[in-house]
């Protein structure tokens, strides 16, 4: 399916690195596939930010040393996000 979408939204092609379960044999919240990310990507897990829905994939990086956020709503997502940094608060966030 990742094909299908990263055809349809084009905000997929900004990640530089993409890990597919079904090439690596292996699922979330299975360890080994965020420790088969950290491989590839070469950075330690403090500085990455995993976003999911699903509580035991987050559980999962979060033991790893992840920045883990559960995903609830966009708008939960973006506070979180700002939070940390990582985003900068648009005017309509400064508003609500």
């Amino acid at each position: 399916t990742y094909p299908i979408a990263a055809a349809k939204y084009d905000f997929l092609k900004l990640f530089d690195q993409v890990l597919i379960s079904g090439h690596v044999n292996v699922i979330k919240p299975n360890e080994r596939i965020f420790r088969i990310l950290l491989a590839r990507i070469g950075v330690p897990s403090r500085w990455c930010i995993m976003i999911d829905d699903s509580p035991a994939n987050v559980a999962t990086a979060a033991q790893l040393g992840f920045h883990a956020i559960q995903f609830t709503s966009p708008r939960e997502l973006e506070s979180e996000l700002i939070d940390m940094g990582i985003l900068i608060p648009s005017w309509r966030s400064a508003m609500k």
